[in-house]
């Protein structure tokens, strides 16, 4: 009996010690600190692709629209004015920002930041499931082990453009939202929900996840004899207020810009709006899974010449996203239960709705879309409450390698 209980306090004072969440952060930003240096990122800078930066000063100026057309940018152009056409949430930390600082909030910074505080949150995510050393593990490699490093970090002047900051603040909302709705306490489920609602105003999909948040909420309350529709009308309705008035506003936005609520102006970029040219299709579904699916070290002339891989549309997502790998093996290892298949109908669907964009991200490391699923993945691959082994631990660690090394050699090869 002593022994046991000998062996069960080293192993709680091995796996559970508070020390593996700093290991893991530190592992995290040791990968962000070296892709920043070896990337020559531009941290401290207001990026040229910054358009949330400009669509803030406008919001100072008492306008919805920029002064002036900038052909670099993805401008959507209607009735003759030019707009942001990306979701409006992210324009809002860059906002207040501006106010103490005049000349402009560092871009690059801005998504390392959010970036960096994904991690204790997908860490106390992970604690719910399994030992601290498994979620210090998973939290850090899941979010530096893939293409997600590259949109945290990427290259020169591109450093905080307005695609990277949409991505990484949807991802640590997406990853609050899955911390807090079906966490203790008023205030967590409160910030929750709000966070899942400002999300969708970061990367409109990550709505999708909604349906399995409810029932997440329902497993965490204690055991009672309503009936589903009362609990869901006194439990979760009343939180939902603020996440409404949320959405109505960037609805009213919309409508501002646009005349249509659900319309933040992608529709309107000038390629798609010529002839022929469709934004979400079911027939980019098949091309756009074979360009993710391609190999690496081979040599793809069209795109560029002599690059270990292709540029541009997506590659080798096997390797470039190896928590998709991993939280699906994961699942197969186990009989899935309600929450396991709500979830997992999510990331389909989701995955569905990614693969029928017709430019799939366009010029990308790896396969960038896909990191919008990140954090469903993560949480996918922690219900399973299995402490990773040494296999799964080398996996994630070598792909880790693999996507640093790849994205300074994509910057290399793009010439930024």
């Amino acid at each position: 009996m002593r022994l046991t209980e000998r062996r069960t306090e080293r192993d709680g004072a091995g796996v559970n010690h508070p020390g593996w969440a700093w290991l893991g952060f530190a592992l995290a930003a040791a990968f962000v600190a070296t892709a920043a240096i070896l990337n020559g990122a531009s941290l401290f800078a207001v990026s040229g692709y910054d358009s949330y930066a400009l669509q803030a000063q406008a919001w100072r100026s008492g306008m919805t629209h920029l002064p002036d057309n900038l052909p670099h940018l993805e401008l959507a152009v209607f009735n003759g004015e030019y707009y942001v056409s990306f979701p409006p949430v992210p324009t809002l930390p860059i906002w207040a920002l501006q106010w103490v600082m005049p000349d402009g909030a560092p871009s690059g910074l801005l998504t390392v930041v959010y970036l960096l505080l994904c991690y204790p949150v997908a860490y106390c995510i992970g604690r719910r499931h399994v030992s601290a050393l498994a979620s210090a593990t998973l939290a850090s490699l899941a979010l530096v082990g893939g293409s997600f490093l590259d949109v945290g970090v990427s290259g020169g002047g591109f450093s905080g453009g307005v695609w990277y900051q949409a991505q990484a603040l949807g991802l640590l909302l997406t990853l609050c939202a899955f911390h807090g709705v079906p966490g203790p306490g008023k205030a967590r489920r409160f910030f929750g929900w709000l966070a899942i609602a400002l999300a969708v105003g970061c990367r409109p999909f990550q709505g999708i996840y909604i349906p399995f948040l409810v029932w997440a909420r329902r497993q965490a309350d204690p055991p009672d004899d309503r009936d589903a529709v009362v609990w869901f009308a006194q439990d979760v309705l009343p939180y939902w207020i603020a996440p409404a008035m949320a959405a109505g506003a960037m609805g009213w936005y919309n409508w501002v810009r646009f005349g249509s609520p659900l319309e933040f102006g992608h529709n309107y970029l000038p390629e798609f709006t010529r002839a022929g040219q469709t934004q979400f299709a079911l027939r980019h579904i098949p091309v756009n899974l074979f360009r993710i699916l391609r190999p690496p070290f081979v040599d793809y002339p069209y795109d560029a010449p002599g690059a270990p891989f292709p540029l541009t549309l997506g590659f080798a997502v096997y390797f470039t996203q190896p928590m998709l790998a991993d939280a699906s093996t994961s699942l197969i290892r186990r009989d899935p239960d309600t929450g396991d298949r709500l979830l997992l109908g999510a990331l389909v669907i989701h995955l569905a709705l990614l693969l029928s964009h017709r430019t799939f991200g366009g010029w990308q490391y790896g396969a960038r879309y896909i990191c919008d699923m990140l954090p469903g993945l993560l949480v996918l691959r922690l219900r399973s409450r299995r402490e990773p082994g040494l296999p799964e631990r080398v996996f994630l660690l070598v792909l880790a390698g693999f996507n640093l090394a790849g994205t300074v050699a994509f910057h290399a090869y793009s010439g930024h």
